[in-house]
């Protein structure tokens, strides 16, 4: 999670990147804000919630 621009905060560690994507939402939705799929170095996208809480699919916001 990233606070004040650039500080970062280590919620928890998963090797799992399926359940990485699903803890994220839980708590995305808990806080209400959006969802960054950083799974992968130097590739960050917004993930649309909506369809990931109706689907479990991962798909992308423009």
């Amino acid at each position: 999670m990233w606070y004040q621009k650039n500080k970062i905060l280590n919620l928890m560690t998963l090797d799992d990147s399926e359940k990485a994507m699903e803890n994220g939402f839980l708590i995305s939705e808990k806080l209400d804000i959006d969802l960054l799929d950083a799974r992968k170095a130097g590739y960050h996208k917004w993930v649309n919630k909506q369809v990931y809480k109706e689907t479990k699919k991962v798909i992308y916001s423009d």
